[in-house]
């Protein structure tokens, strides 16, 4: 299986904090980060609303030697997508209130990248021509349903976070996918490699914690009184 390689596009300066090389030596076997360079920012937005129509981005190009270039931008674009999808494989992807959703459940925007990027590379096999731009054609993959899915429509931008915290292919795109002449071996690879996008484990300790509280005061004293025994029997044993 070839990798796809991915061309990464800072569209001027960026006030969110990205670790770009975390991003670049994310360990895949269905892409790899090529290049990570920065292009100075558009020129022509509607500076009240810092929104960008599709037309507006045809500055970005696609990147020599990349399959695909993403390019991010803190500005809103067309509709208030947060991603775009251009002629020639280009695909702008917006923070634009975007960041905010994450943040706010404690997503680094790192894995909101890559989590994407997976769902471009899936789209680049299934349309291995081209990637149809998104005011022509939405893929048909894409469903309207939030379902944790790679391919959630998430027209609701807060909806992001339910496929950026834990992404996989529900059992509706898993069939899509099986019909279509993809490169072997390539599923099995992507389920297991979305499984390493997650929270710190920090984060998923309060989340556990804040979706089952009493649970976690029980776990709690068990802990606690398992400790206290143990403790005891230390005690008991040195001084014995």
């Amino acid at each position: 299986m070839n990798m796809i390689q991915v061309a990464i596009v800072s569209l001027g300066h960026l006030k969110h904090r990205i670790d770009f090389s975390r991003i670049r030596s994310w360990k895949s076997t269905i892409f790899s980060v090529c290049s990570v360079s920065t292009q100075p920012d558009i020129q022509g937005g509607d500076a009240g609303w810092q929104t960008f129509r599709d037309n507006q981005l045809n500055t970005v190009e696609l990147v020599s030697d990349a399959n695909i270039t993403v390019a991010i931008t803190e500005y809103a674009l067309e509709d208030n997508y947060y991603m775009r999808k251009l002629p020639s494989s280009v695909i702008v992807l917006s923070l634009y209130e975007t960041a905010e959703f994450l943040e706010r459940h404690n997503i680094p925007l790192e894995h909101f990248i890559i989590r994407n990027i997976y769902e471009l590379c899936l789209l680049f096999h299934l349309y291995p021509n081209d990637l149809p731009p998104t005011r022509e054609n939405v893929p048909d993959i894409i469903h309207d349903e939030t379902r944790s899915c790679l391919f959630d429509m998430n027209g609701v931008k807060s909806d992001v976070v339910f496929s950026t915290s834990c992404p996989s292919l529900c059992h509706q795109c898993q069939a899509r996918v099986a019909r279509a002449q993809l490169p072997e071996g390539i599923i099995s690879c992507l389920e297991k490699e979305l499984r390493k996008i997650r929270k710190p484990m920090y984060y998923r300790i309060t989340d556990f914690v804040k979706q089952h509280p009493i649970l976690s005061l029980l776990l709690t004293l068990i802990v606690s009184f398992a400790m206290e025994l143990a403790g005891n029997g230390v005690y008991d044993w040195l001084i014995g």
